[in-house]
């Protein structure tokens, strides 16, 4: 596994919308056709312990975010509030710079690292100030 902020396709061997089908099926669950995206539903993606993640904004869920798909489809509430349409989902403009100023972190290994964390919100600027008061 590459020592880097992880996404959906490092971790899986299927495509999201594959592996959110299968998963789906298995539950009894109909994931729609991936065009019934719902627009103003945009989530913004998070890193967390390495992994880029999105929130469920209706249940306590999350997933990694797929590199390829940008899309998101709840696997324990379907996204019922927005008629189980699939939600789009936004990576940071400064992504680049986000992961790599948390790639200056620590980590036992990359789908376990702690100290790699980002909300949207937080600039560089801030990360890269606890990076130093943290000697790294």
């Amino acid at each position: 596994m590459p020592d880097k902020i992880l996404t959906h396709e490092d971790m899986m061997n299927l495509p999201y919308v594959r592996f959110v089908r299968s998963i789906a099926s298995k539950k009894s669950m109909h994931a729609p056709a991936q065009d019934g995206v719902t627009a103003g539903t945009t989530l913004k993606a998070r890193i967390d312990w390495g992994r880029w993640l999105v929130d469920c904004p209706d249940c306590p869920s999350a997933a990694m975010v797929s590199e390829n798909e940008r899309v998101y489809w709840c696997l324990s509430c379907g996204n019922a509030s927005v008629k189980f349409a699939w939600r789009k989902v936004q990576m940071p403009q400064a992504r680049k710079s986000i992961e790599a100023a948390l790639m200056k972190r620590p980590a036992a290994q990359p789908n376990n690292a702690v100290t790699r964390n980002w909300k949207p919100g937080e600039t560089v600027a801030e990360l890269e100030k606890v990076n130093k008061d943290n000697g790294v």
